[in-house]
């Protein structure tokens, strides 16, 4: 897989791989292939059993198989500011992980439950959809910050530096992050970016 992301490494700003809920080979291809990754994370206490699994493998395969990897971000999705649970696990991560909790949170929206049964992401089955700009607030924030540590190669978005976000560019990555997070497919603990497909015009 990085082999074959490596010929085309240079037609993208951002490539998001996509990988399963669980530690098979499948994720860890993912993972050797990949320079970060963005834990979408459900602010409850199984799922943190999970993200305790996959914060040790990411640290096994940063030793042994691939150098570049870290983590970029924890995203925490289907968030419910009214349960009092969700929120002493959310204040937890932040606790634990300082500036690996990324600021934007996904909160628990019926638009983005609709989505995926029309199939589409959410960002374009309803934008105006309160789950829909937090994918963008998100998005432009993974942007931001990718940018800040220097690890965008587009010319393009080295030259936008400190200014604003390009709106195509965080359009693509909330498109192809939202529709990648939405359920069906289960959110916790594993979804492994490795730098996100714009939309090319």
């Amino acid at each position: 897989l990085k082999e074959a992301l490596a010929q085309v490494d240079h037609e993208y700003d951002f490539v998001l791989i996509d990988c399963p809920p669980s530690l098979s080979m499948l994720t860890l291809n993912g993972l050797c292939a990949a320079n970060g990754v963005i834990v979408p994370m459900q602010c409850e206490y199984f799922a943190l059993e999970g993200l305790t699994d996959l914060v040790n493998t990411i640290k096994q395969v940063h030793a042994n198989l691939n150098r570049e990897l870290k983590i970029i971000g924890l995203l925490r999705v289907m968030f419910d500011p009214r349960m009092t649970l969700q929120e002493q696990v959310s204040d937890q991560l932040k606790d634990h992980f300082g500036d690996k909790g990324v600021n934007s949170v996904i909160p628990r929206n019926v638009r983005l439950a609709e989505a995926p049964s029309f199939g589409l992401p959410c960002v374009v089955f309803d934008a105006a959809a309160r789950g829909s700009q937090s994918y963008v607030e998100f998005a432009r924030e993974l942007v931001e910050r990718r940018q800040r540590e220097g690890q965008v190669a587009h010319d393009r978005c080295r030259q936008l530096h400190p200014g604003p976000v390009d709106p195509r560019l965080q359009l693509g990555l909330a498109v192809m992050i939202g529709s990648l997070l939405e359920p069906p497919w289960p959110l916790a603990p594993a979804a492994v970016p490795r730098r996100t497909a714009e939309h090319h015009h």
